[in-house]
């Protein structure tokens, strides 16, 4: 064979295996994990995945011991409590029609930030009986834990919203032996004493003493939405980008559209073909809308701070998620710390989210002197703009401020401040000024 022509031969082969290659690149598709009948591209946004129990914690944990009340001063603590709770297994469930209960001088009650479907008790503890079936479309808000010294053995309270009781036991003396130390003594460098607010329609524990709180300045990372893009819509290369002049917001669109803002801080999906008709999409039980969205953002590593379930509407198939720092739950109002999600049996129809983590470095930290739990007390009390029986929760939080001077830096402030669940919705509280609603609730 002479050499031109071999040289022919292979530059044939050679176009051929490129042409081949080509081929096989444009007709690939990154892999995706299926969700039902929905798909979820594999891309990482730099976050975690969570699970039921890791999400769902309550706002706080109250230690009752013979009319007095403590906290933990570290949230730290509280949550290394919470989560050998989450070990607890639950035996001798039985459901009771009327909230026969009746407080011990010590028990530990925990308060929830909402009030959540008690199908949910499965996710927090283990339920000896799987098949115990559990009150439907009943919600809870507090769980009550009291001590049988006798048999060791401590005794779970869920009062439920219409009413009615969940007991249960959990039998085991090293759980007992544990939580009932506490009842032995509060060290006030480990506890702090809470002062009761009852003159409304709850129980509400506040602080009391001195409160000391940093306000922090740290950078932020952002989610680029190219990144959301190719885990929000199924073929990224044929979604439209559009920005518009006038606002400077950034549209992603097929049949489906996402918007970003201005700043590039935070986006909004929207699945415009189901968007506005849930006609055919039947309610989800709360166990499977939260699975469901708790595997959408696991399949994108979408937990990119600190989030805790804020609210769970199965009647809307609505699921909120709220940031919180250093066991502090963060507050802004524009929505920045919060993720929402809309879902049905079948896809992701609405998703809300900010697009920013936050550095785990701090560029500055000023303490900050808060007033006390004696003196918020005494303000709501006298503050003619509040109705005690409106005041449904009252918390210490963080404001969540963005400098949006991008051409300086790319921080947020974190400051300590009062916050009051009031009507449904997180105020600031600022004394002898109008309440600010917060974004979320």
């Amino acid at each position: 064979m002479k050499l031109e022509t071999a040289k022919t031969l292979i530059l044939i082969v050679l176009i051929g295996t490129s042409l081949l290659l080509t081929l096989g690149t444009g007709s690939y598709k990154p892999s995706q994990k299926a969700l039902d009948n929905v798909t979820i591209d594999e891309v990482d946004i730099g976050g975690t995945e969570e699970t039921k129990k890791s999400i769902i914690e309550p706002l706080d944990i109250i230690l009752h011991a013979n009319g007095s009340y403590y906290g933990f001063k570290d949230p730290a603590e509280r949550e290394r409590l919470y989560e050998r709770m989450n070990s607890w297994s639950l035996s001798d469930v039985t459901i009771h029609s009327v909230a026969d209960r009746t407080p011990n001088d010590y028990e530990v009650e925990l308060i929830f930030p909402e009030n959540f479907p008690v199908e949910l008790l499965g996710s927090i503890f283990t339920l000896a009986d799987e098949d115990v079936p559990l009150p439907e479309n009943a919600l809870f808000e507090r769980i009550y834990i009291k001590f049988d010294v006798d048999t060791a053995t401590l005794l779970v309270e869920v009062v439920t919203d219409d009413g009615g009781l969940v007991k249960a036991k959990v039998n085991d003396t090293n759980d007992f032996n544990h939580l009932w130390a506490y009842m032995g003594g509060f060290d006030l460098d480990t506890f702090r004493l809470y002062t009761l607010m009852d003159e409304g329609g709850k129980n509400i524990y506040l602080p009391t003493g001195e409160i000391v709180l940093p306000k922090k300045t740290m950078s932020f990372k952002r989610i680029e939405p190219p990144d959301m893009r190719d885990v929000l819509f199924d073929t990224p290369s044929v979604v439209s980008e559009s920005r518009t002049p006038e606002i400077g917001e950034t549209y992603f669109t097929d049949s489906r559209q996402m918007r970003v803002d201005e700043d590039g801080i935070s986006m909004e999906y929207v699945n415009i073909l189901t968007g506005d008709n849930n006609t055919d999409n039947p309610w989800l039980s709360p166990t499977a809308l939260l699975d469901r969205s708790i595997l959408q953002i696991n399949n994108h590593k979408g937990w990119t701070s600190d989030y805790r379930l804020a609210e769970l509407n199965s009647m809307q198939n609505l699921v909120r998620y709220r940031m919180y720092y250093e066991g502090y739950p963060i507050f802004n109002r524009d929505n920045m710390s919060m993720i929402e999600q809309v879902l049905n049996s079948q896809q992701l129809i609405e998703y809300r989210r900010p697009l920013i983590i936050l550095a785990q470095s701090v560029i500055n930290e000023t303490p900050i002197e808060l007033a006390s739990g004696e003196v918020i007390k005494r303000d709501i009390i006298d503050n003619p703009d509040y109705s005690e029986d409106n005041v449904q929760a009252v918390t210490l939080g963080y404001r969540l401020k963005i400098d949006t001077d991008f051409s300086y830096n790319e921080n947020v402030e974190l400051e300590p401040v009062w916050y009051i669940k009031y009507n449904g919705r997180w105020t600031q509280h600022a004394f002898n000024e109008p309440a600010k609603p917060e974004g979320g609730d």
